[in-house]
């Protein structure tokens, strides 16, 4: 109790000191309370419930989907705290941190400048390699020969890979739930061959032209100052 205690209060502090606009929404801390719960409910099912391993749990969705509402480096951090508090769930806990570190690691690394829906199948990919490599050299540094190496948990590791890519129907229905606004959204609006943009170019060209330029210009000095440059190339653009 004491432990998990900590652990919770250690992201609240980092919320509270480094993400105050995340902090002083209370959907916004519900919304994160909510996927930590949510993956710990399910390794509990998936232990108490079923004989699948537990690595079938697609632990890569909570810095996805964080990743997708607010930043790389929450998204990290949430889900540190997430599988610190799971280890102590799991056999063999060395072996599934070192491994859902490294593929949170990976989530977020893929998502760093999220600029289409593909990126996510991609990371999901990026997943599964990462998982496959961690897993075999754990068990090659457990078993000294790759003989010997259990090559079961890799099926789960490859379902939980896969199982990631729900990350796109769990955005949408967090984003009707919390009435939040993901990158995958804006992303969406700032397609010029939507068709509000195609009727936008032909009824007011001139203006449309101007609009583009502005969200370039604008584009450019958020990635200077290190703004959220998806967010102002949106707002430029309407």
């Amino acid at each position: 109790i004491i432990i998990v205690f900590g652990l919770i209060m250690f992201l609240c502090l980092y919320l509270y000191l480094f993400r105050p606009n995340i902090f002083e929404e209370t959907k916004n801390l519900v919304f994160i309370a909510l996927l930590i719960f949510l993956m710990i409910g399910l390794t509990t099912i998936v232990q108490k419930f079923t004989d699948l391993g537990v690595y079938i749990v697609p632990y890569a969705l909570l810095p996805i989907i964080i990743r997708v509402f607010f930043d790389s480096r929450t998204a990290l951090f949430v889900h540190m705290i997430t599988v610190l508090i799971l280890a102590f769930m799991v056999d063999n806990p060395f072996i599934f941190i070192l491994i859902q570190m490294t593929a949170g690691m990976t989530a977020v690394s893929g998502l760093k400048d999220l600029t289409s829906r593909s990126q996510l199948t991609q990371t999901a990919i990026m997943i599964l390699v990462c998982y496959v490599l961690m897993y075999v050299a754990a068990e090659l540094i457990s078993e000294g020969d790759i003989a010997r190496v259990n090559y079961t948990p890799l099926i789960y590791l490859s379902i939980s890979a896969l199982l990631s890519l729900f990350a796109y129907v769990l955005i949408y229905l967090f984003e009707k739930m919390f009435n939040l606004i993901s990158a995958i959204t804006l992303v969406e609006l700032t397609n010029i061959n939507s068709d509000l943009m195609i009727r936008f170019a032909e009824k007011a060209p001139g203006t449309f032209q101007h609009s583009l330029q502005v969200s370039n210009l604008a584009t450019e000095a958020a990635k200077t100052i290190n703004a959220n440059s998806l967010l102002v190339r949106t707002g430029a653009l309407y």
